[in-house]
């Protein structure tokens, strides 16, 4: 096998194409064996399917920002605007204050004006700063620009974050 990988992948491709009928059958009929198998596979390699992802998705972001010039834009926004918030101050006047729109104590204001009662600055990982309208909806630097302002943000639970996604609620 392993001296012959590419003839081997040419006749696993041409018996693939030869078979497709009946293997669409045989999954039909083997449904529940399938997931279950799917579902055990899962269970046996959860390290290294977690493992496979996060080099996936390093690799995705990689490549997104080195040949999407708004994904790029976002991330460095996005980061400049996490170390402001990290450091409770601007590094340099002027950049971050005007893609916030605002000096960083007004944006720390804003922040905690929204917080929970058991939200504060010491357990933030357990809540997030959240744009209200997602970033993923701008299609434009305008657009993005827009949407970083401080009064886009909002502070929330992680888990809701997550679950929130790329949507506005």
């Amino acid at each position: 096998y392993q001296d012959n990988k590419e003839k081997q992948k040419e006749y696993q491709k041409q018996w693939y194409q030869n078979n497709k009928e009946e293997k669409k059958e045989w999954y039909q009929n083997n449904k529940e064996r399938v997931l279950e198998y799917d579902k055990q596979y899962r269970l046996d390699n959860k390290e290294r399917i977690k493992e496979y992802k996060k080099q996936y998705n390093k690799q995705y972001q990689k490549e997104q920002y080195n040949s999407d010039p708004l994904f790029k834009f976002k991330n460095n926004c996005r980061s400049r605007t996490r170390q402001a918030f990290k450091r409770n101050s601007w590094k340099k006047n002027g950049g971050t204050e005007k893609l916030l729109g605002c000096d960083w104590k007004t944006a720390m204001n804003h922040i905690e004006s929204q917080f929970e009662p058991w939200m504060n600055w010491d357990n933030h990982g357990e809540w997030e700063i959240d744009h209200i309208i997602p970033l993923a909806l701008a299609n434009t630097k305008e657009e993005m620009n827009l949407l970083f302002n401080y009064k886009n943000l909002q502070p929330l639970l992680a888990e809701d974050n997550r679950k929130k996604g790329d949507r506005v609620l």
